[in-house]
């Protein structure tokens, strides 16, 4: 049986992947039955370039996609690579800090209107 899967290529912590039809029973760095084309998650704007007509022919002959082949060949059909792009990554950290100014906003002009009611009702 044949499946169609991402092989990883490069260097360590900076991997690439090879998008490729292999034997389900290979090593991960088998013999390749094919080459369809490449995937490179580290670079911005996403890259991911296959050959569709390709993968057709290979599922249409009985192979096997992967799940994240499967899914990274969905998303590029539909666009979606596009709107992962656009996104803009915001740590953990940084949303609880914003979360924090914004609480600090509204107490300080809590203070501000308590402090201004204080004041009217002083000389009266």
């Amino acid at each position: 049986m044949l499946k169609i899967k991402l092989q990883p290529v490069g260097r360590k912590k900076y991997r690439l992947y090879r998008v490729v039809v292999i034997k389900d029973r290979s090593s991960r760095d088998g013999e390749v039955v094919e080459f369809l084309g490449r995937y490179d998650p580290h670079q911005k704007p996403l890259f991911f370039e296959v050959d569709l007509e390709k993968v057709e022919k290979w599922v249409k002959n009985g192979a096997q996609m992967t799940d994240t082949v499967a899914s990274l060949i969905k998303r590029s059909k539909e666009g979606k690579f596009e709107e992962l792009n656009k996104r803009k990554k915001v740590s953990k950290h940084k949303k609880a800090r914003a979360a924090e100014a914004k609480e600090a906003e509204k107490t300080a002009k809590e203070e501000k209107k308590t402090e201004k009611k204080v004041e009217e009702e002083k000389p009266a």
